[in-house]
């Protein structure tokens, strides 16, 4: 084939993937704007925390990416000081089963969805620097898509409200090492 040939199936490749990518991001992009690609790379990203809600037999992955890791690490928010612009924090929600093998221990089961938190102080001011998105994992074609059951930010605030001197995050660092 000769180069010319070969430059066009480039182009197309390259034209094709841009418009599968650009159709995908408009999809993935929840009421306010915040799109799934934010979290992009997210399975990378150092773990923060688990938790269990119990009304919702909920098991909670909590992830950070590297502003947020760095803020807890430097004792944020327990030092009062709030996060930095640009702290992000991915919750992975999971149902909870028992194990096969040790019925007492809880396992995640089914994964149900992902929700995070950007920090953005000027945003996000109705929503005390914090933007919302929350997305539905769809077992079906094993992506997420925006939730349809998810609250509004107005709606998020006034629960994470009940910790406003932990800058309205309710996960504690539990990754540190004792010393």
């Amino acid at each position: 084939m000769s180069r010319q040939g070969w430059l066009f199936i480039a182009t197309l490749l390259l034209f094709a993937t841009a418009l599968a990518t650009s159709s995908c991001q408009r999809e993935s992009t929840v009421p306010k704007g915040l799109p799934f690609s934010v979290v992009k790379g997210y399975q990378n990203w150092p773990l923060i925390s688990i938790s269990y809600r119990q009304d919702l037999r909920e098991l909670h992955i909590i992830l950070g990416n590297t502003t947020a890791l760095e803020d807890f690490l430097h004792g944020v928010p327990d030092n009062g000081y709030p996060f930095t612009d640009g702290a992000i924090l991915v919750r992975l929600v999971y149902t909870a089963r028992a194990h096969q093998a040790f019925p007492r221990y809880l396992a995640p089961g089914m994964l149900k969805g992902l929700d995070y938190m950007v920090k953005d102080a000027q945003r996000f001011k109705a929503t005390r620097g914090w933007g919302y998105a929350s997305f539905t994992y769809d077992e079906k074609r094993k992506t997420f898509k925006p939730s349809s059951t998810a609250l509004p930010p107005e709606k998020c605030i006034k629960c994470h409200q009940l910790v406003q001197k932990r800058d309205y995050i309710f996960t504690p660092y539990t990754s540190r090492r004792p010393r």
